[in-house]
């Protein structure tokens, strides 16, 4: 892919990425590698009892992102990998409405 500068995409890009930079600093992660660990051990046990059958991978990997991120930012534990969860399924629903929204915008 070809970047243009003269459009002046890039520099917003560039602008936006420098914003989220500080955010995502290895030294401010490093307080939630605990998270990190537990969340995957969970994902990973749930794909060990498939059995080594084929697994449909992106609600799984949705799981995993939406438990991550809900200990991580607002502290809240769920099962959502494991078990139904009220608060996980209207989040599938907000990421599925989006999923809608943006496949239109960009025809996919």
């Amino acid at each position: 892919a070809v970047v243009s500068t003269q459009s002046g995409h890039y520099g917003r890009g560039l602008t936006r990425r420098k914003l989220l930079t500080p955010s995502f600093h290895f030294d401010i992660l490093k307080s939630y590698i605990d998270i990190f660990n537990e969340t995957t051990n969970t994902m990973v046990q749930e794909l060990a009892k498939a059995g080594g059958k084929p697994v449909e991978i992106f609600p799984k990997a949705l799981s995993l992102t939406l438990d991550t991120i809900l200990r991580c930012l607002v502290n809240y534990e769920t099962d959502c990998q494991t078990q139904f969860d009220e608060y996980a399924q209207l989040m599938y629903r907000c990421v599925g409405c989006t999923a809608v929204c943006w496949g239109g915008v960009w025809g996919v």
